[in-house]
């Protein structure tokens, strides 16, 4: 299934977090992780029940990217997410 041009991909057990996993574990909203997953950040997948989700491993990437990026990619990243989204 698509997304938005993206591939969901099929996730279970440890591989795969609900939106309210993901949010705890990025210490934001559900409705930032739906953001975050619509503008390619986090990776859509769907478990064996057929629950939507993400994977831990975009999750994990996430994390990494918000201790590790510069000052100032982190300051344009939502620029460049409504530029993707006008485009």
């Amino acid at each position: 299934m698509r997304l938005r041009g993206i591939a969901r991909v099929s996730a279970s057990g440890p591989d795969f977090l609900t939106p309210s996993e993901a949010a705890a574990r990025l210490n934001v909203s559900t409705r930032r992780v739906a953001v975050l997953r619509l503008n390619g950040h986090l990776v859509p997948a769907v478990d064996s029940r057929g629950v939507e989700g993400v994977t831990s491993e975009s999750v994990n990437a996430e994390l990494r990217w918000r201790e590790t990026a510069p000052l100032l990619r982190r300051a344009t990243r939502p620029l460049v997410d409504i530029v993707s989204w006008i485009s």
